[in-house]
């Protein structure tokens, strides 16, 4: 077990009790890059340290050196440049004290820092995880909501409308996965993977599913998986079309053998062979014993034909006519004969004749089905498994057959925990398919977290799943937001793991960053928005535009002040408004931070002198003075930029600018600031007097305003006049 967290410093820490080997086969998937040796600043503390490089991504059991028991492995990610972490592992000595030797020398222990690279899904299969998603969402809807085109059999009348439902879901799973199969049909290796996922799903939906789990049909849907899943290695359709086709198909070496593997398989193409033989054969007693197994065939009881015991007892007696009819042949051609008489052992399902021509566990268990126990039940194949099985030993390194013999006996725990080497989604898919049927109960497993005292809340085995898959996604360039769409999905820890990664996704474009924003507004972790908005403008950070938008959103007051600071001095060292087109080009909302309207108003109030509508300008520098939005440390500019007002209102005689109280206001800052800020008042002057003359057509400025102060009688007196 594990634990996953973050520290302030931005590492992160993954606590367990596991073995290193078990840690570098965890999710997400990590591959060792080719760096070479460098210093590193590990807790604060720079320190040299080696680091362990190979080519490849590591396997299970790949670090055998470190003890597999009693030793606690505490690892640290610090995220790197490029989507690569550098993990270093620190570990204590086992409780017997027990070392390690490895060449001679003793182990390094925590010597070593690791530099992993995030590897990526393999892009053949991200149509099928893509996919896949949307069927997903559809099955976490309401059962009425769920609407596919599919057509059902008529025993979807045994079920309720959630278990349609869910049967139209898992009709819809298949089919997207057998169309990825088609896609990826010239990569071989991409194909088997998938064809691996295609059987054990399709044998899930079977067995409890699909309307043929609450059916008699329960056998002959198992036979048509074995048919379409495991297709006949010993016999091609081209070898079954050339027997078909044949003049003298009696005379074929491959005849018999493959009208026994076609018997064996429940498969109709038997009875388009028998016929060509009986076609194409003059009148003898082969044929005629031809023509008689062909009529048995066709006779054969049918389970959807009766009820109940009945069935049992029509079988029993066709069975016996089969053997009455074997026992009585009498045929010159003693390969036809043995042929005919091993053909009505199967059909009467004898066990050592049955397996005698299977090839595999999956082919003999359905032969014996269909031949002797049609009308099968969920409890009479794990029965059936059981005798099957010793006579096929299974492949244990091949989890397709461990998944497959775990489903068949009704073990889905262990079949779903086998599922995860198969391949994610399929674990993660059947968990959620699994547990709306109602076959797996919800708090089963500690979902991956250390349990202290038993006190961590308990994870269903459908949430284990989606999280380890939705964190398998989260490090793909392509899936990212399918990964929190999983997530979302998670009732008890999917908002905990998005509040821990969702913030540690790389911003490295504007277009990842609005939809990661996007996904924070969905899902309300308002927090992880402000500091990803904080993260955006610092990579934005010569890009003020973009900065002033991001500082926004996070609601970061102080970086904002900052940014409109460094405009204002920019203007107090130049003159120029170097800012007025980054304004421009920042959709603010409604109530933007003080600092940023500040900087608005006053490209507004340069507007309005710009175009010579100085009655407006002159209330605008007012209300900029009198609501203190304008920086104390600016109040002299303000000042200063009254003086083409006041001229204007001097030489107009007629139009006043400032009425008396606006004189009285702009009159008190002028007081203000060159008796209680003069220090402040006079480090801004000696700056402004670099530029203010020439064009400006300012007067000679003093250190205490003089020409302001005398602008402002004559404004207040003619004010008066008026």
């Amino acid at each position: 077990m594990s634990n996953f967290s973050s520290q302030e410093n931005g590492e992160y820490v993954w606590t367990t009790t596991e073995s290193i080997s078990q840690i570098d086969s965890a999710r997400p998937h990590f591959s060792l890059s080719a760096e070479t040796s460098r210093s590193w600043s590990v807790n604060g503390r720079d320190d040299h340290r080696e680091i362990h490089l190979i080519d490849s991504s590591t396997e299970e059991d790949s670090l055998p050196k470190w003890p597999d028991s009693r030793r606690t492995v505490s690892t640290k990610f610090a995220p790197l440049r490029n989507n690569k972490l550098a993990i270093y592992i620190a570990a204590k000595e086992p409780t017997d004290m027990q070392v390690f030797e490895f060449e001679g020398d003793t182990w390094p222990l925590d010597q070593r820092i690791y530099e992993y690279a995030l590897t990526d899904i393999n892009k053949l299969q991200r149509s099928l995880y893509n996919d896949g998603y949307a069927v997903f969402a559809v099955a976490q809807r309401p059962p009425d909501a769920i609407r596919f085109r599919s057509k059902m059999g008529g025993d979807s009348i045994l079920l309720n409308a959630h278990e349609r439902a869910m049967d139209e879901i898992s009709a819809e799973y298949s089919s997207i996965i057998r169309a990825h199969c088609a896609r990826v049909s010239k990569f071989p290796e991409v194909r088997r993977a998938t064809t691996d996922i295609y059987t054990v799903w399709e044998l899930c939906r079977v067995l409890f599913m699909g309307s043929e789990r609450k059916s008699a049909r329960l056998g002959s849907a198992l036979v048509g998986w074995v048919n379409e899943c495991f297709p006949i290695k010993e016999f091609s359709k081209m070898d079954i079309t050339r027997l078909r086709e044949s003049p003298r198909p009696l005379e074929e070496p491959q005849l018999w053998a493959c009208v026994q593997k076609l018997i064996v398989r429940s498969n109709s193409l038997v009875n388009k062979v028998l016929e060509s033989v009986i076609r194409s054969s003059e009148i003898s007693a082969e044929r005629q014993a031809v023509e008689q197994l062909y009529g048995y065939l066709n006779t054969k009881p049918r389970i959807e034909q009766y009820y109940g015991r009945e069935f049992d007892y029509r079988l029993g007696q066709w069975q016996n006519t089969c053997r009455e009819f074997a026992n009585s042949l009498e045929l010159s051609d003693e390969n036809t004969q043995d042929s005919i008489i091993t053909i009505v052992n199967i059909l009467c399902a004898d066990m050592q004749t049955v397996f005698q021509h299977c090839y595999s566990w999956q082919e003999a268990l359905t032969a014996w089905i269909a031949h002797g126990h049609p009308n099968v039940s969920h409890a009479d194949i794990r029965e059936l498994l059981e005798a099957v099985l010793p006579n096929f030993p299974l492949q244990e390194d091949n989890y397709v057959e461990l998944a497959l013999k775990a489903f068949l006996r009704v073990e889905i725990e262990e079949g779903l925990r086998i599922c995860e080497n198969i391949d994610i989604w399929l674990a993660a898919h059947l968990a959620d398919m699994f547990q709306k049927l109602k076959f797996v109960d919800a708090p089963t497993i500690n979902g991956g977290f250390l349990s202290i005292n038993n006190t961590q809340p308990q994870c269903s085995l459908r949430e284990y799943y989606l999280l380890s898959y939705a964190e398998l996604l989260v490090t793909s360039t392509s899936l990212w937001q399918v990964g929190f769409e999983y997530f979302r999905h998670c009732p008890l820890f999917g908002r905990s793991y998005m509040q821990q990664l969702i913030a540690r996704m790389p911003t490295d474009s504007e277009w990842k960053t609005q939809k990661i924003l996007n996904i924070c507004k969905v899902n309300e972790l308002h927090e992880e928005a402000r500091i990803i908005c904080k993260q955006a403008s610092i990579w934005k950070k010569k890009r003020y535009a973009s900065a002033i938008l991001y500082y926004t959103k996070a609601g970061d007051t102080p970086r904002l002040t900052k940014i409109a600071h460094n405009f204002l001095d920019e203007y107090i060292e130049t003159g120029e408004l170097t800012y007025i087109n980054v304004i421009d080009s920042v959709s603010l909302c409604e109530k933007p931070d003080e600092s940023i309207n500040f900087l608005v108003q006053y490209r507004n109030f340069h507007e309005l002198l710009k175009t010579r509508q100085y009655r407006p300008a002159g209330q605008a520098l007012v209300d900029m003075l009198k609501s203190h939005i304008a920086p104390r440390r600016f109040w002299p500019i303000l000042l200063i930029n009254s003086l083409p007002l006041l001229r204007q209102g001097e030489n107009q005689g007629e139009e006043v600018v400032l009425n008396v109280e606006e004189n009285s206001e702009v009159l008190r800052i002028l007081q203000e600031v060159t008796s209680h800020h003069r220090e402040e008042f006079l480090a801004c002057i000696e700056k402004v007097k670099r530029w203010y003359k020439g064009d400006r057509g300012y007067d000679e400025i003093d250190d205490n305003l003089t020409v302001v102060r005398l602008a402002l009688a004559k404004n207040l007196s003619r004010t008066i006049w008026h």
